[in-house]
Formats: structure tokens, sequence, C-alpha cells
């Protein structure tokens, strides 16, 4: 109807300023508040009724991925980085909110099956979107003195638990699966309820076993990301993840790997948080390295 007609005109209308402007209309337009007001879009509690059809949903994430595009193009000072960290990772929350409203209402008929083509269709619009936040992360942490939303967990972060649902969702396609644990491990997350804490070691395993099964150079920049985060979270969740013995035996695996993208610090920092001192002579054996050793014969 002519809604319908309105909301696309709206979305059109932006999308060509973005590409018209290029990168100095993304900035202006950001500075304008861009990024708020469409996560404002997807966050607002009737934004089924507002994008409450696949065309608006499809010319919508469009429009997103365009903004994020030329964003990425740009060259951010440290707090403008700062500021669009924060930004993407609610945006990312609410990508995720989107893509199971979506799949899970009447807008995709998927036969029971998720084969038809306008599931894939809208699956691949959403990963793609996701590996564009992956990339302005990227981009964004290299601008940005310290471990800004790494070091710590952030009020504006992504909860564990929707980060676990969309790696559940990912579990049988490793090329977008390797880009939405990307995504997880640059951007800011909290924890910060009982659930997230009993979701950790589920969490945890999920990311390592897919650097462990998947050999392809994304792993290269966000591996370094990946053991931090665990290593946070050792010390966030405590009791639940230290001393399991899945997550140690999957660090353990890690090793060639991350000795290959000079990550090997942040492996022995990674294995060192997960282990407690009287659980420590099984493991030493099976390290087999004499600086880890050393250190670890300090702490004792």
């Amino acid at each position: 109807g002519d809604d319908d007609r309105e909301k696309n005109l709206l979305i059109e209308t932006i999308e060509t300023i973005l590409n018209s402007g290029g990168r100095y209309a993304a900035i202006h337009m950001m500075r304008m508040g861009l990024l708020p007001w469409i996560r404002g879009v997807l966050a607002g509690r009737h934004f089924s009724l507002s994008l409450h059809t696949l065309s608006i949903r499809f010319s919508f994430l469009k429009l997103i991925s365009t903004a994020l595009d030329l964003m990425d193009k740009t060259d951010p000072t440290s707090e403008l980085a700062e500021y669009i960290l924060i930004e993407i990772s609610g945006l990312f929350k609410s990508i995720v909110h989107l893509y199971f409203d979506t799949i899970q209402s009447n807008l995709i008929d998927s036969h029971g099956e998720r084969k038809n083509q306008s599931y894939t269709d809208f699956c691949g619009a959403i990963y793609k979107l996701l590996h564009t936040i992956n990339l302005l992360a990227l981009n964004c942490r290299e601008r940005i003195n310290g471990d800004f939303g790494l070091s710590s967990s952030t009020a504006n972060g992504i909860e564990i638990s929707v980060a676990c649902s969309i790696l559940s969702e990912t579990s049988t396609n490793e090329m977008w699966r390797a880009k939405v644990v990307s995504s997880i491990v640059v951007l800011p997350f909290r924890v910060d309820s009982s659930k997230d804490l009993s979701l950790t070691k589920k969490f945890c395993i999920s990311l390592l076993s897919s650097v462990v099964r998947d050999d392809s150079d994304i792993w290269n920049q966000t591996l370094v990301f990946l053991l931090r985060r665990i290593s946070l979270l050792s010390v966030l969740a405590g009791e639940t993840i230290r001393d399991d013995p899945d997550i140690i035996s999957l660090i353990l695996s890690c090793k060639l790997r991350c000795m290959q993208v000079s990550a090997l610090s942040e492996w022995k920092e990674c294995l060192i948080s997960l282990l407690s001192v009287e659980n420590l002579p099984s493991f030493l054996d099976e390290i087999g390295n004499q600086s880890v050793i050393s250190f670890l014969q300090q702490l004792s």
C-alpha cells in the first residue's frame, strides 16, 4: 500500500544520499545520528509492524550495509572509533533480533525445511551484514588506544545468550559461522546475568571448536581477540569454566594455529587463566613449554 511505498522511498532516499556523498556523507550522517536511528527502528517495540514485509526488511538491510561499507572506508579518530564500536555492538544485537523475528514469523514460508530461496537470500543478507560489522570493528580497533570493550564487560555489549543463539543457527555453515564468530569476539560484550554465566562454557566451546575445525585465513586477525575474550570470561565466570577439560583440550589443540599467527603469548595467558594452581601438575607435561612452566613456578 501507500505506507509501504513511503517506507521504501525513505530508505531508498537515505541510501542514495549515502552513495552520492560517499564516506563524507557517511561521517556526517553518522554524527547526525544515523546509527542510533537504525538501531532505534530495529529495537522499537513495534518494529515488526514498521518492517512488516520481507521486501522492506531486505531494503533496510541493504541501507545498513551501504552505511557500514562507507564507514569502513573512513579514517576515524580514536574517540570516533570507540563511538562506532558501541553503536555497532547494539546494531549487531538488533540485527540478530531481526533475524530471529523473521525466520520465526510467517514472512518466510520455509515448508518445514528452511531451504526455499527467500530464506537462503535473507540469511545471506544477514550474514554478509555481520561480516561487514566485523570488518568495520577491526578497522576501529586499529585506531583505539588500549583494549576498549575487551578488557571489561560493557553495558552496551553483546550478551552471551544472544551470541550463543546466533552461533547455534550458523553451526552447519562453516563460512558464515567464521564471519559471525569473528564479529562476536571483536565487538564489546556484556555478562550481567546468571543466564549469561550458565552459558559461558557452551560459548567458549563454540568459539574454540570453530577455530579447531576451520583452517581459513579469517582467523588470522581475530584469534588474538578470541583468546582474550576467553581469558576475561575465565575471570568473570570463575568456576563455571576454570579447569574444564573440554575447554582446555580445545585450547591445547589451538597451539600450532596460534604460533602461525603470532598469538602464542595470548594462548599461554588464556591457558594459564583457565587452570587452578592445584590442577596444574596434570597439565604441565601436555603443555611441554619451558617458558610456561617457569611462569607457573613463580605462581606456586
